[in-house]
């Protein structure tokens, strides 16, 4: 059986993870040793991607929730949380904001 042996990545401020080129020139980077073809951090455009989805959803549920005089206060929390996740300081690694119960 054939190990895969580890390779050497940047792992950029903004989160994305790239191989490690032939030359070294950013210096915005940290190199991290990892196992090709595991992805083993989200990306930027992947978690992006998961809130723009949430924030639709939440948007059809507070229209719902305030169509019918319900409360919706809990979820316009949550949307604001949304809105604030891509600029928490460990984004996209961070804790993904918690939906309120349904």
């Amino acid at each position: 059986m054939k190990t895969k042996t580890p390779a050497q990545y940047f792992l950029f401020p903004d989160g994305t993870v790239q191989q490690l080129p032939n030359s070294t020139h950013d210096m915005d980077a940290v190199i991290v040793d990892v196992l090709p073809d595991i992805d083993i951090l989200p990306s930027t455009q992947s978690e992006r991607a998961w809130r723009n989805a949430e924030l639709v959803k939440v948007d059809r549920i507070i229209n719902q929730l305030e169509d019918e005089t319900l409360n919706a206060s809990a979820w316009r929390a949550y949307r604001i949380s949304l809105r604030h996740y891509p600029e928490q300081a460990d984004f996209p690694q961070g804790e993904r904001p918690t939906r309120p119960k349904e």
